[in-house]
């Protein structure tokens, strides 16, 4: 799954620390859905994978801030 967090403005992300994530809750349970892509941009794209014994019947629910877990997002 692909989550998408749009910015004010285009952002740097640095993963040397480690990489930013967001929680999604799934059926009760805190999965994390890491950073992909989109440094230089305004667009960051988030992606989970969903695992065996995953299940929600009523969709996920993401939580909000971005958990910077180590890396670091800048305005360029």
């Amino acid at each position: 799954m692909d989550f998408t967090v749009n910015m004010s403005k285009a952002v740097n992300v640095d993963i040397t620390g480690g990489t930013p994530r967001i929680a999604v809750d799934v059926g009760g349970n805190t999965r994390y859905a890491s950073y992909a892509s989109g440094t230089g941009t305004s667009t960051l794209i988030f992606t989970y994978t969903a695992t065996a014994g995953d299940v929600d019947l009523d969709g996920v629910a993401v939580s909000s801030p971005v958990d910077l877990n180590g890396g670091t997002i800048t305005d360029l």
